[in-house]
């Protein structure tokens, strides 16, 4: 069962080039996934659609299926770094990353990594309470899932885990919804779902800072070698 995920933004160095960067990034999953609690994992490129602000800086993500407790899990990773197994390139100080544990927020079913993601970030406004902010969301996802080409959704709880000193991320919750079809389709049919009264706004809706990708797999889903 993986309830929970570990997801890890990040962007290579300017100079070098994509296809190095993912013949690297691919081979390097086969080392985080020996790690206990490691499930599987896959990666994806990113195109921000929404919103400048952090993490939106970020080209590719690593999203990785969990056993047991994130923090747990992460403990386990920080002792198998300090071995000294991981083969780490030269250039890999320049790489940003941003990394965030995800804490289920009572999803009816376990995360899955399909082929196409669509991801958004976000706070509550000062004014509105975590609690009063999950139960909306839920609400809001459930209405959201109405429109074509959105076909399952899952809500976290976001914990940094390594903060990119150049733009650290302030969202705190995460919806990933799984999704079929371009992105400017996806983006119509959120558009005409709001314009037939299926999706409901609260009056501090456009006080959300909000950040959203579209996320499209790289390579397959990768399960640990166990």
């Amino acid at each position: 069962m993986s309830e929970h995920l570990h997801l890890v933004f990040s962007k290579a160095p300017e100079w070098l080039s994509d296809d190095e960067y993912n013949r690297w990034y691919d081979a390097h999953l086969a080392e985080i996934l020996i790690v206990p609690g490691f499930v599987a994992a896959r990666r994806y490129r990113l195109e921000t659609t929404v919103g400048a602000i952090p993490p939106s800086q970020h080209r590719y993500l690593s999203m990785y299926e969990l056993d047991g407790d994130p923090n747990d899990v992460m403990a386990e990773l920080d002792r198998e770094i300090e071995s000294g197994r991981m083969d780490l390139p030269a250039w890999f100080p320049e790489i940003r990353f941003s990394s965030f544990n995800c804490f289920s927020h009572g999803n009816p079913a376990d995360p899955v990594t399909p082929d196409h993601l669509y991801i958004v970030f976000s706070k509550p406004p000062p004014a509105v309470s975590g609690d009063e902010y999950v139960t909306w969301y839920r609400t809001h996802m459930a209405e959201n899932l109405t429109a074509d080409g959105f076909l399952a959704g899952w809500r976290f709880k976001l914990e940094p885990v390594v903060v990119d000193a150049a733009g650290p991320v302030e969202h705190t919750h995460l919806a990933l919804y799984e999704v079929e079809g371009e992105l400017p389709a996806l983006r119509a049919a959120l558009s005409a779902a709001a314009d037939s009264g299926a999706v409901h706004f609260p009056e501090w809706f456009g006080e959300i800072p909000f950040v959203s990708f579209d996320a499209n797999a790289v390579g397959p889903r990768v399960p640990a070698p166990r």
